[in-house]
């Protein structure tokens, strides 16, 4: 199941990638919302903050008028994600 939640993780980051950071929907927030509560159900409150903090990122990026100091934020926070998932996984 954990590696699972990962995989779903892995998979939904790489969308957002590819897609661009500027094409975000809220329906995408809401998904990485939906998995956060997951992680936080089965403990897994490193991974949970970390979304959460993506999640903050991304709304800010996304009201805020300064883009270029936002998106730093946003691609520190896809990194310390990628980071988690390449380190949990490899011990599948």
């Amino acid at each position: 199941m954990v590696f699972d939640l990962l995989r779903d993780l892995e998979l939904l980051l790489s969308d957002i990638v590819f897609s661009g950071i500027n094409n975000i929907d809220y329906s995408t927030i809401e998904k990485i919302e939906v998995l956060a509560k997951r992680f936080e159900k089965i403990s897994m409150e490193n991974i949970k903050n970390l979304l959460m903090e993506f999640i903050d990122s991304l709304k800010k990026y996304k009201t805020d008028e300064d883009k270029k100091t936002n998106i730093k934020e946003v691609s520190d926070n896809i990194a310390k994600i990628e980071f988690y998932i390449r380190n949990a996984l490899s011990y599948e």
